[in-house]
């Protein structure tokens, strides 16, 4: 026997339908009703009542286990070791996302993690660490504003320190301006206007900022750098308040462990006003700071670059013949590459040429000399790892090196 179903016609005395959706209540508000707020802040509270019961009443052989465990890790691992052993012990019962990790424990991750990123990454499939954006966080919430007050940097920069080798704390200072657009705006999260003259000393001078100068650290034998302030002004920084900086800043550098033997800067007006007033001239580089003997230097693209100016306004004299000055055309005096086009083996082996062929007089050679010299002068400030020979290869203190520099 079969049963038929029988579709009831369409009864129109139905309850009436809303014309369109923006009559219905939606979701989210009905969701979020006081009442349903209510009962879901007391089931969260219920079940963190019943938590706190389950750790005080279930499982007192695990909490007499993990006593004892603790007991033989301080026994027989270094203390360091055991630590360790014990709170992978203890993170290990807890979901991946249920896991807290204390700051002290987040400071040693955030060192494995600076000593190879690839060998952390290895690390925590062994053991519970913090993931790399957890990392991530410990920096980026970090605000760093004009000046040198950076309290946080040096506390990160000290973690990095205390990895390095003794060899590899030796460093150098560069201090470099650059201009800025004048431009202002408000910064929300700051709450306050970007773009006046600050220099980080807790007051802004109302005047637009057109240069912002920037300390830099950089190792000299491992290959790290660490911007450490920077400082917007309104045409150059002043000579007096940057020795004052320059002296906190060495200052704030050797109590971290780091070693600074040089400052480099360029040859600007107040970078030559600098230089005088810490007392360096040409038969003595180095200024004194607690005691540390820190060489000065000026960088050497931009004293090539003067050199090839001085060369185009006056005579060099050498061996007691003068150079001479064959420009035959002009050219931008502040681009550092055209300098060095200028004092390269390049153009001497074409005045060579011209030499020869009596297009200019024997006595440009003085001049060809002089140039080859510069150009040698500036390979040996910049050399190459890859090269092998000459004047371009890793200054290593071989004899020709020394006799050449002894001579220039």
């Amino acid at each position: 026997m079969f049963l038929s179903t029988v579709i009831p016609e369409e009864d129109n005395t139905a309850l009436p339908v809303a014309s369109t959706a923006s009559t219905q209540t939606p979701k989210a508000s009905s969701s979020n009703t006081p009442r349903k707020q209510r009962f879901r802040e007391k089931l969260k509270e219920i079940r963190r009542q019943n938590l706190k019961i389950r750790k005080l009443f279930t499982c007192p052989q695990e909490k007499e286990t993990l006593s004892n465990f603790d007991k033989y890790c301080d026994k027989y691992l270094p203390q360091v070791t055991a630590k360790f052993v014990k709170i992978q012990a203890r993170l290990n019962q807890v979901k991946t996302k249920g896991r807290r990790y204390s700051t002290e424990y987040k400071q040693f991750a955030l060192t494995l993690y600076f000593l190879g990123p690839r060998a952390y990454g290895f690390l925590q499939k062994l053991f519970c660490l913090p993931a790399k954006r957890s990392l991530e966080r410990i920096t980026a919430n970090l605000s760093y504003g004009p000046g040198l007050n950076n309290d946080a940097l040096y506390t990160a920069l000290k973690i990095k320190v205390d990895l390095m080798t003794e060899i590899e704390k030796n460093c150098i200072l560069r201090i470099d301006e650059m201009a800025v657009k004048q431009k202002f705006f408000y910064h929300i999260g700051r709450d306050e206007i970007v773009g006046l003259k600050d220099i980080g000393v807790g007051e802004k001078e109302f005047a637009a900022a057109r240069n912002v100068t920037v300390i830099m650290a950089r190792g000299l034998h491992h290959n790290w750098k660490q911007p450490l302030g920077y400082f917007f002004v309104k045409t150059t920084f002043p000579a007096t308040e940057l020795k004052e900086i320059l002296a906190e800043t060495i200052t704030r550098l050797s109590s971290v462990g780091l070693v600074v033997n040089a400052l480099i800067t360029d040859m600007g007006s107040n970078f030559i006003q600098l230089a005088n007033l810490l007392g360096v001239t040409p038969d003595n580089q180095s200024f004194n700071v607690n005691g540390t003997q820190i060489i000065y230097l000026f960088d050497t693209p931009h004293l090539l670059k003067a050199t090839r100016n001085n060369l185009l306004k006056n005579n060099f004299v050498y061996n007691n013949k003068e150079t001479s000055c064959y420009q035959t055309y002009t050219f931008p005096q502040m681009k550092v590459k055209l300098a060095a086009q200028v004092l390269s083996n390049t153009v001497a082996s074409v005045m060579n040429t011209y030499i020869n062929l009596g297009a200019l007089p024997s006595e440009a050679m003085t001049t060809v000399t002089v140039i080859q010299k510069f150009n040698n002068l500036f390979d040996i400030l910049n050399s190459q790892k890859n090269a092998t020979m000459g004047y371009k290869a890793v200054f290593t203190g071989e004899e020709y090196q020394l006799e050449f520099l002894n001579n220039m």
